[in-house]
């Protein structure tokens, strides 16, 4: 089954358990990500991630927030240095941006981009447990945004 066709399942809703599976993967990925960008906390690389962010909030819909939000975790990938990161959240990004639409609404624009400025301020000041501990309770939240439910973990 093809990213398009997991997204398409179900007229284009995830089944709770499918939802569950998406965020662990997410979790384990974008940690590791956020885990060797913390580590190496290179400001060049790390400039594209400040460039997606400012443009979040400049977008007027929330399926161009979602996009941004994509640029932001595809150049945390990059700032990474590993080079298959990159390529794989591109596989995901399908998926990136039907959560995104799903997530990002005027309600939620300005509290997100303060989030993830935060999270890149992490990032870039090398603090990795933080950075990961905090990415985690953005998942959290923003799960919990799509479910109505708080897990401990996916």
């Amino acid at each position: 089954m093809t990213m398009n066709e997991i997204i398409n399942f179900y007229g284009g809703h995830y089944r709770l358990s499918l939802l569950n599976s998406i965020y662990r993967v997410r979790e384990q990925l974008e940690g590791d990500i956020i885990r060797l960008a913390a580590q190496l906390h290179d400001a060049q690389k790390l400039a594209r991630g400040q460039f997606a962010l400012k443009a979040f909030l400049n977008q007027e819909t929330a399926a161009q927030r979602a996009e941004c939000h994509f640029d932001f975790v595809h150049a945390l990938a990059v700032a990474s240095n590993n080079d298959v990161y990159p390529l794989l959240i591109n596989n995901f990004k399908p998926i990136y941006l039907t959560l995104g639409t799903w997530i990002y609404t005027d309600r939620h624009a300005e509290q997100a981009q303060r989030d993830y400025s935060q999270l890149l301020r992490l990032i870039a000041a090398g603090n990795v447990d933080a950075a990961v501990k905090f990415n985690h309770e953005l998942m959290l939240t923003g799960y919990e945004s799509l479910t109505g439910k708080r897990p401990d973990k996916f």
